[in-house]
């Protein structure tokens, strides 16, 4: 299955390559492709996208206090 394939391969390489400023921004940028995958016709994809665009925003929302903490802090 291509959806499954694309999947799998987008959501490896969410967290490689670099990046300038904050790095919840990376992943901000490619919520868009999972949030498209999770409407996908196939139920499987459909299943698993929705599962990764939870784990996404759970990761970002982590980066985003972090770096709160971190900004407060350097204050």
């Amino acid at each position: 299955e291509v959806g499954l394939a694309v999947l799998g391969k987008f959501c490896r390489r969410f967290n490689i390559g670099m990046s300038s400023g904050p790095w919840y921004l990376r992943l901000v940028r490619r919520r868009p492709l999972l949030e498209s995958l999770a409407a996908h016709l196939n139920p499987t994809v459909r299943a698993r996208a929705s599962d990764k665009l939870i784990n996404l925003n759970a990761q970002i929302d982590a980066l985003i206090s972090e770096e709160r903490h971190r900004d407060e802090r350097f204050e």
